[in-house]
């Protein structure tokens, strides 16, 4: 996601159900008996990316392309969360400017959802329904194993890298906007390691947008099953 506030954006990324303003070691749920138990909560992440893979600053090749389709498109997702988390630096980006927005449909959606900013350094969140998540890893798995909707991260790429191999994101939502950048930040890095994806559904919109929201396999799988493919080529 990007910034509302100039041209300039950091990317970083209905109904309020969850636990209070200010800091947090342990999340807690106000309305719980309105989820469905049985559910299992998922973790969403919402990147946006250049044609060559660059998730950084997009509000310089975004406006263009978000027409209509995009922001229903994006409504339909985000209707189906209750609890965001954002990264520091988005965090301290978009409290400057999303408050204050009239963007729609982000803007009621994020201001008045419950945001949970991963930060070890951050002692208190000032913006409405903020609370500070000092372990990211532990603060999610806790959201997690709680009833309720999905949680959302909108941009926060820095956190998206960290969470991944940790088996703590479900689906990776891919915005792909017909530009090419050249420079700039990937989700993936040149030591990383692999990770494979399942397609569950893709969409173009009339302007070239594609959006493909992915099956994030899990770490401990393709651990498995790489260990597996070394053995068969020591067989054979």
């Amino acid at each position: 996601m990007f910034s509302p506030g100039s041209k300039k954006a950091i990317l970083m990324t209905p109904g309020n159900s969850l636990a209070t303003e200010g800091h947090i070691g342990n999340p807690v749920l106000k309305n719980a008996e309105s989820s469905d138990p049985r559910r299992v909560r998922k973790v969403v992440a919402y990147l946006l990316s250049s044609i060559d893979g660059v998730l950084e600053g997009p509000g310089d090749w975004v406006f263009d392309c978000f027409d209509d389709e995009m922001s229903e498109h994006l409504r339909q997702i985000i209707a189906s969360q209750d609890a965001v988390v954002l990264g520091r630096a988005t965090y301290d980006a978009w409290v400057q400017t999303w408050p204050h927005s009239t963007r729609e449909p982000f803007a009621s959606f994020i201001n008045g959802t419950h945001k949970y900013v991963a930060s070890s350094t951050l002692d208190v969140a000032r913006w409405n329904a903020s609370t500070v998540m000092q372990d990211a890893l532990e603060g999610i798995a806790a959201l997690k194993s709680m009833p309720g909707g999905d949680i959302g991260i909108h941009g926060s790429l820095r956190l998206v890298r960290a969470l991944l191999p940790r088996d703590l994101v479900d689906e990776l939502i891919i915005v792909f906007l017909p530009v090419l950048v050249g420079s700039g930040r990937r989700l993936f890095g040149r030591d990383d390691a692999l990770q494979r994806l399942n397609l569950i559904d893709q969409h173009r919109t009339r302007r070239g947008v594609i959006v493909c929201r992915y099956q994030v396999r899990p770490a401990g799988v393709e651990a498995r099953e790489a260990a597996h493919s070394r053995r068969s080529r020591r067989r054979n």
